[in-house]
């Protein structure tokens, strides 16, 4: 395909790719200089939320959390559990436990709220035990990676 065929969606696109591509080689130093999310330890969950920020930053191309939180050991285990099996292929997901709350994160890169809705409804619809549907969420986009800190730290009564 000759360079002048190309439009400035397709030139974007390329331009990601290879964002992404070049991120990947300086792993840990980009993740020694980028570290936003101060309760996560998974260090690959990191890795790809900060990626994910430099791209929106660069590119202006949003990708959104969706954080379940659920106060029951057992309840967070199987909803977990449930989740990895549903994951598609670029979607990451990690557990944080702080204040007695397990904060299931989940991270749709490249991806809007209607995305993690829709599959937090499909989430719902293939969870059969009826108590283990009861929980909280709330949804993130890059912007807002400080309430979502505070949302880790938030100690809520029940």
């Amino acid at each position: 395909m000759p360079f002048m065929s190309f439009n400035r969606e397709n030139l974007t696109a390329i331009a990601i790719l290879l964002d992404y591509f070049s991120i990947e080689i300086s792993k840990k130093e980009f993740l020694a200089e980028e570290n936003e999310l101060l309760l996560v330890e998974d260090e690959s969950f990191q890795y790809e939320f900060e990626r994910m920020k430099y791209l929106y930053k660069k590119f202006d191309v949003n990708s959104i959390l969706l954080v379940l939180r659920i106060n029951n050991e057992l309840q967070a285990t199987r909803v977990y559990e449930k989740i990895q099996k549903m994951l598609r292929s670029l979607d990451m997901v990690t557990l944080v436990i702080n204040n007695d709350f397990y904060y299931i994160t989940l991270l749709f890169p490249l991806h809007d709220k209607a995305a993690a809705l829709g599959y937090l409804n499909r989430l719902l619809f293939s969870i059969e035990e009826e108590k283990d549907k009861k929980f909280n969420y709330m949804t993130f986009d890059l912007t807002k990676t400080e309430l979502l800190n505070k949302y880790y730290k938030e100690d809520y009564d029940e």
